[in-house]
């Protein structure tokens, strides 16, 4: 988590070219992909916003 969470902070997503972009969305939705399974295998309900 830590290290996804400097990823975050130091690259930039939105503004990024198209091709960094795409790179970048595809880690963010693995990533958060990866996290729901585990929150689903915990029995943990997910936060929507914080």
């Amino acid at each position: 988590m830590k290290v996804f969470n400097e990823f975050y902070n130091s690259c930039q997503i939105l503004n990024a070219s198209d091709a960094e972009y795409s790179k970048r969305i595809t880690l963010v939705r693995a990533f958060r992909s990866i996290l729901m399974d585990l929150y689903d295998l915990l029995g943990v309900i997910p936060v929507e916003e914080m």
